[in-house]
């Protein structure tokens, strides 16, 4: 490869997958890689973000010095804060990929016509004739308009793998897949290399503990929260959830995720989550829609009491985290992981993700 590759991934849902199955694509193929979101992938090691710095200026600066380093190909989470703070000035992106778009962020942006405006600002960041990915989704149409507005070339991605139990997360790979085939990997067949990608650590993670189920995911929004337990729905049995919500995120957010709670779960155990400077209790009273809800301010105890309470073969969804390993309050941070805890009680791991060769950094 001549020239290094950059891609953006922008949208309200999947970003973190799509931007990790790139760099696992990349590093099959042969090529360094790194996906830079939350966290950031080098290869097969996981950094902090807070290596990137501040300003408005780190993320460029960031990325030229990994390059500098041989990193050949780099995948990006671009967010909607990001955009409208102008911290993607002077990044162009071979390519893109938007997800999709919800109602999300609200407390950054103020209304979600706001929201929409700052994510629009990505196709301004991709060169021109420069693939955009949009998954094919009955949502998405207003995301294909604003793209016919820009030199770019739209590419409708459809799930065609079955390597994840998950359509939505097949369809997160097949928008990866799409992103590299129009860029680093022209005229490559990636079928061989498919079945040996992973999910992203707190995307799915699944355990098995005394014939429970026990999903551990980062859906932290009412569409993710959605997808997660509308998949794990077993027929006429729900799985459980454990919903809770971080420090700053606006009450009607917080509601809406507490009315799916109510329509796609059985139980649902309400518990704090990294509240920062808010006061908790008034958190799980806005995330309390209905009053069977179950108000277990502790985290462990709420999983605890949740997994105590479960039938043979029932689903446990453990909500919001992922693989976050510290929380923030009014006095600091906290040291503490969905993932840790729950293999703490015996829980052992039989999803598609495996522990591998990534170390994780707070």
């Amino acid at each position: 490869m001549k020239d290094p590759v950059f891609i953006g991934v922008t949208g309200t849902n999947g970003k973190t997958s799509v931007t990790s199955f790139v760099r696992q694509i990349a590093n099959l193929l042969g090529f360094q890689a790194a996906a830079i979101g939350q966290r950031i992938e080098i290869n097969d090691t996981v950094l902090s973000r807070n290596d990137i710095g501040t300003g408005s200026q780190a993320l460029r600066k960031y990325i030229s010095k990994i390059v500098d380093n041989g990193i050949q190909v780099v995948a990006v989470e671009v967010y909607s804060a990001a955009l409208a703070r102008n911290a993607h000035n002077g990044i162009m992106y071979d390519a893109g990929a938007f997800t999709n778009l919800t109602r999300d962020h609200l407390d950054v942006h103020g209304s979600f016509k706001a929201y929409k405006s700052a994510k629009f600002r990505f196709f301004k960041h991709i060169k021109s004739g420069g693939a955009m990915i949009i998954p094919h989704l009955p949502d998405n149409e207003s995301i294909i308009q604003q793209a016919k507005q820009h030199p770019v070339k739209c590419i409708s991605a459809t799930i065609d793998n079955n390597i994840f139990p998950q359509s939505f997360m097949n369809l997160n790979l097949s928008t990866a897949a799409a992103l590299a085939k129009n860029t680093f990997a022209k005229g490559r067949d990636l079928s061989n290399i498919m079945t040996n990608l992973q999910a992203p650590p707190g995307r799915l993670e699944e355990f098995c503990l005394n014939d429970r189920n026990i999903i551990v995911d980062f859906a932290h929004n009412p569409d993710g929260l959605k997808a997660v337990l509308n998949h794990y729905t077993d027929g006429h049995q729900k799985p459980n959830v454990i919903l809770s919500s971080k420090g700053g995120w606006p009450k009607e957010k917080r509601q809406e995720m507490g009315q799916v709670s109510e329509k796609y779960a059985e139980k649902v155990y309400v518990c704090d989550d990294d509240p920062r400077q808010e006061d908790p209790a008034l958190i799980r009273l806005q995330l309390t829609t209905a009053t069977h809800f179950i108000d277990i301010a502790s985290r462990k105890n709420a999983i605890k009491t949740a997994i105590h309470h479960m039938q043979p073969k029932q689903t446990l969804v453990v909500a919001g985290r992922g693989a976050d390993r510290y929380w923030v309050g009014p006095f600091g941070r906290h040291i503490y992981s969905d993932i840790d805890f729950i293999k703490s009680l015996g829980a052992i791991r039989i999803s598609h993700h495996q522990d591998n060769k990534m170390g994780f950094f707070s």
